[in-house]
């Protein structure tokens, strides 16, 4: 284990040249500050790009990118990827994202477990919910963690994964050969880098006919654990395979294929039985760095592959280099090279460019034959196709762009009397049996006899399909070669198709033997529909292309068209949920579906069924629309630490997180400046949210310290107005109230908490710093200086700056209040280890007779006639924390069911002080009392 923090702090540098991290450690002047920045600078703000600046000698011209005498010309320039490492107290296994990084046992009938089974893992990975660069291009994928499973020789037993969603999930096989599953209910609420314990026990047989497994979380293996969902029941007692061979390994998963499992493992125990016997428990945070194999104490012999390591290096920034700008002094004996390496929202944000609407991009991705979206400006003379090969689609007399309705457009073409529009189709790959023709169009008033709205020319039997409508029925035509009609059918319609509302129309046809059968069916944009099928005796043939009638008639003025699309084979669903922007959609799988999209690396954490519904997605740059889902479920988009992509939580996962770090100010772990703010710089206390192109809602804090009222009873007005992209007008209510809720609390703001990384006191807790404090994090300081307010500081972490050199390592962090972020739960009428008490707090109660500082028990009494409840005197929810008349106190137990009732309390003499009948009792800290 390393000594530390005597000597001079190691660090690591490192650049990618293409193929391999290669250290460049010896030329960075590291006498001199790195200074690496990240984060936000409050609760609304998205994050601003990450920075790490540092200088590199250049004397023989190394980093000079266009020096054909360096060793890394043509392997650095532009946006080179860089990370910056410092040592820590303890080392851990180190898993790259490599192919074959692991930590293993080799197969063993020591580890078999056919019974019941209790796996560990003390972890923090490089990304919680995952996404796959190489199996399928940023897709979501299943992350490995550990597991005894081989997919050859009927040698699956169990795995323990991390799924899309970031829910662990355990499989197992009874034969060797089959596959069952159990998933968590719930999402881990960490975030990538942060170290926790995770846990499952499986029962093969719980006593009710069936089996079961459970899933818990702590900070590490030591607990205590909490249950993370609800206990996952399946049917049948089971087991587990003991058959065949299979390494029991961490990290990549030799044989399963999916995500690898990077990240920093400290411990894991495997046991057969819950809380049964160990059978393998590696503690790598034991092992001397370097080492390659070593025995647990079970004697299961470990080996380190794969660019795996021990390791006490701890990433600090990762990012890309943009330039390097070489400097010298005027005698040119001294050269370096000043860097400033970025996280990739720096680079997202140069010349953003609106991605365009999600028609356009949706439609391509399903390789039709022919498409022409339509959304050309007002002076267009033609149709442009993003279909190689695809002539434009010539056209006459539209207005172009002039009808802007349509969530999952841009703005779209309307007939005008006697215009034309013709588009040629090329032939399909191959002899499909089945086409598929597809518009959008909008229609404010039916004609009054049939009009041609749309004509299809084909190879087979019919040679010319015509899409007529007129009130309440739309009719298809089919006429041969030779102008005789084969087909005449009329389809009775509703009424709404001419309401004003877009539809979509498709026109299908397949063939089966000597018979044709084909489909006319209407969809409502959004939802509803109906269609009619029918068949004829002939063949089928192919689209060769797609027109007006000789003119559109003068009925049809006003109609907006476009995304006028022919597929071969059929492609039903290419246009399914894209025509309306994907509204609705919940805000993570948005980010998802953009990621996989834009190839963008984004790892998005949290149900769908827990966060917000967006509106349409409307054409706008990438982080633009990235930004408004965080925007509208409220929940936080940083950039990784470990990895140069970006990562988001949804909102209610950030609730009732406990303190990453928690440190003593008494005790010297906070270095100046510690430099408290109490000013109005984030109060908002009239909060208006507005839904684009809906309604609004209005939260107004009438009363209290940071109401609107004039001082001193308030603050005065501080309002905020903001539009926001979500689906229903009912959800801006539950918004602006909690924005208000996070804008309005009356404590102070701490801009800069300043540590000390080489302070020796700083070595109670550096090791938790490292491990857990992030952009997000929460952190508490105990005994506050006497010229404070006597309550425990409690802070999130928006931003920070550290800044190293040889010798020093300091962070300053940018911190808001804690307190909002504590929210009312249910919980279990009797409380356990593993499902602690839940508290609210009661209203209305004060001090029913004077205290003295020195007192042990308060009088409390409660205004129940006015809502106030009594409070608890169940033993199960003692301790708790109380604030009196300002002062903290801890309540150990309270006698009496009615009001006034005996508190028994333990204070801090350093914050004892008299008190007088009337002053006010609350739980600290309270919930919030909002709809959430």
């Amino acid at each position: 284990m390393t000594t530390w923090p005597q000597g001079p702090l190691g660090q690591r540098y490192t650049i990618w040249d293409g193929t391999q991290w290669v250290d460049v450690t010896g030329d960075v002047r590291t006498v001199e500050n790195t200074v690496t920045t990240r984060g936000r600078p409050d609760e609304a703000s998205q994050p601003t790009p990450g920075r790490c600046a540092f200088h590199i000698n250049n004397r023989d011209g190394r980093y000079t990118p266009r020096n054909h005498r360096s060793d890394l010309y043509g392997l650095i320039g532009r946006n080179t990827p860089m990370r910056h490492e410092v040592r820590g107290p303890a080392p851990y296994l180190l898993v790259p994202d490599l192919a074959g990084a692991r930590a293993r046992v080799a197969s063993t009938s020591a580890l078999n477990i056919s019974g019941d089974l209790d796996v560990r893992v003390d972890a923090a990975l490089d990304r919680v919910a995952a996404q796959d660069p190489v199996l399928t291009p940023f897709a979501p994928f299943a992350q490995e963690v550990i597991a005894r499973y081989n997919v050859t020789g009927n040698a699956r037993m169990w795995r323990l994964l991390i799924s899309s969603l970031g829910s662990p999930v355990l499989t197992w096989s009874t034969t060797g050969a089959d596959l069952k599953e159990l998933a968590a209910t719930e999402v881990l609420p960490v975030a990538a880098g942060e170290r926790f314990g995770l846990r499952v026990t499986f029962d093969v047989d719980n006593g009710a006919g069936g089996h079961t497994a459970r899933f818990f979380i702590a900070r590490d293996l030591d607990g205590p654990w909490q249950e993370l969902g609800l206990p996952v029941t399946g049917s049948g007692t089971t087991s587990i395979n003991t058959t065949g061979t299979a390494d029991l390994e961490i990290g990549d998963i030799a044989s399963i294929g999916f995500s690898r499992g990077p990240g920093r493992y400290y411990r894991a125990q495997i046991r057969s039985g819950i809380d049964g016997t160990v059978l393998a428990s590696p503690v790598f945070s034991s092992q001397i760095t370097g080492t390659t194999s070593f025995s647990d104490s079970a004697g299961r012999t470990w080996l380190i592959s794969g660019g795996s390591e021990i390791t006490d290096y701890y990433q600090r920034f990762s990012g890309e280099i943009p330039s390097w700008p070489p400097r010298w002094d005027v005698s040119g004996t001294d050269v370096w090279t000043g860097l400033e390496a970025t996280g990739p929202r720096r680079r997202l944000s140069q010349g953003q460019k609106a991605l365009k609407s999600t028609l356009s991009r949706r439609v391509p991705s399903y390789s039709p034959v022919a498409y022409w979206p339509m959304e050309e400006a007002r002076e267009a003379t033609q149709g442009y196709s993003p279909i190689e090969g695809v002539t434009p689609l010539a056209a006459t007399g539209l207005s172009w762009a002039a009808d802007d309705t349509l969530p999952g457009s841009s703005a779209l073409p309307t007939i005008n009397a006697g215009a034309t529009m013709r588009g040629a189709v090329p032939a399909p790959t191959g002899a499909p049996t089945s086409w598929h023709t597809e518009f959008v169009a909008r229609l404010d008033s039916a004609p009054a006899t049939y009009r041609t709205v749309i004509r299809y020319q084909s190879t087979g039997t019919i040679a010319d399909w015509w899409i007529q409508l007129q009130t309440g029925i739309a009719r298809v035509q089919g006429y041969d070669a030779d102008g005789s009609l084969v087909v005449d059918q009329a389809v009775g319609i509703g009424s709404d198709v001419y309401d004003g509302r877009w539809n979509r129309w498709l026109f299908y046809a397949s063939q089966s033997g000597g018979t044709v059968s084909w489909t006319i069916r209407w969809l409502y944009v959004g939802s509803g529909g109906g269609s009619f099928s029918s068949s004829y005796t002939g063949t089928l043939g192919r689209i060769t292309g797609v027109s007006s009638p000789p003119a559109w008639h003068s009925d049809l003025a006003g109609i907006a068209i476009g995304h006028i699309a022919v597929f071969a084979p059929q492609q039903l669903d290419a246009f399914e949920a894209a025509d309306d922007g994907f509204a609705g959609e919940a805000a993570t799988i948005r980010m998802r579906r953009l990621a996989q999209e834009e190839r963008l690396p984004l790892n998005v954490t949290g149900a769908a069924a827990n966060a917000a519904a967006m509106g349409p997605q409307r054409p706008a740059p990438l982080l633009a629309l990235l930004d408004e889902c965080a925007a509208a479920d409220g929940g936080l988009l940083t950039e990784r630490r470990t990895g140069i992509a970006q990562e988001y939580q949804i909102r209610r996962l950030r609730y009732n997180r406990r303190p990453a770090l928690q440190l003593d100010y008494a005790a010297g772990h906070i270095a100046p400046p510690l430099e408290p703010v109490d000013d109005d710089l984030d109060v908002r206390n009239d909060v208006t949210r507005t839904r684009r192109g809906g309604s609004s809602a209005r939260a107004v804090l009438e009363t209290g310290t940071l109401s609107v009222q004039d001082p001193p009873a308030g603050i005065g007005l501080y309002d905020e107005a903001v539009e926001l992209n979500v689906a229903r007008d009912d959800q801006l209510e539950g918004l602006a109230w909690w924005r208000l809720h996070l804008t309005t609390v009356n404590e102070t703001r701490y801009p800069k908490v300043t540590l000390n990384l080489r302070n020796p006191a700083s070595q109670a807790w550096l090791q938790e710093y490292l491990d857990r404090v992030d952009i997000g994090a929460r952190i508490t300081i105990a005994n506050p200086p006497q010229w404070l307010p006597a309550d425990p500081i409690d802070l999130i972490v928006q931003a920070y700056t550290e800044t190293v050199n040889e010798y020093d390592w300091t962070v300053e962090l940018t911190c808001t209040p804690a307190s909002p972020w504590t929210v009312a739960t249910t919980a279990p009428d009797a409380p356990t280890a593993t499902s602690p008490p839940h508290r609210a707090d009661t209203l209305l109660s004060t001090l029913a007779a004077p205290a003295t500082a020195a007192a042990t028990t308060l009088s409390v009494a409660t205004d129940t006639a006015a809502g106030g409840y009594t409070w608890t005197t169940n033993a199960a929810h003692f301790p708790f924390g109380i604030v009196a008349g300002g002062e903290p106190m801890t309540v150990t137990g309270i006698t009496g069911t009615s009001s006034p009732q005996t508190f028994n309390v333990t204070r801090t003499p350093a914050w004892a002080a008299d008190h007088n009948p009337g002053e006010p009792v609350h739980l600290a800290p309270p919930a919030p009392a909002i709809g959430l």
